[in-house]
């Protein structure tokens, strides 16, 4: 008889492998709504801020905080109808960086804010 396939068995399988080329693992009810060491607020948060947030924290030590938080909430807010469209502007994000303006000092500044350290892979959470 033929093993079942189920997709329990494939996400145990992803997980091996992600997890044998160094991805940190944690069950997704360890950190669901409710759970002692909750990481969202509700299941249709698909984003972990907080892991975010410390993320570009490290990769953009140099931009002011509050210009990193306006990047994430920039990339956090893609609103468009068509899916499709929806993620191809996220994944240009991820890989040119977001573009955002802000002041220091009276000046205005623009910078480009990484979500994804392509330059050192070991400034970036692996997480699955």
């Amino acid at each position: 008889m033929k093993p079942i396939i189920t997709e329990n068995s494939i996400e145990e399988l992803a997980i091996e492998i992600l997890r044998s080329q160094g991805w940190e693992y944690v069950r997704g009810l360890s950190i669901a709504p409710g759970a002692e060491r909750a990481e969202r607020e509700s299941f249709e948060q698909v984003v972990l801020l907080d892991r975010l947030r410390k993320s570009v924290a490290i990769i953009n030590p140099h931009i002011p905080t509050d210009a990193q938080e306006a990047a994430i909430q920039k990339a956090l807010r893609i609103y468009s109808p068509d899916l499709l469209h929806s993620n191809e502007e996220f994944h240009k994000q991820l890989i040119e960086r977001i573009k955002i303006t802000y002041w220091q000092n009276s000046d205005e500044r623009s910078h480009e804010v990484a979500l994804i350290d392509f330059e050192n892979i070991r400034n970036n959470q692996f997480l699955v």
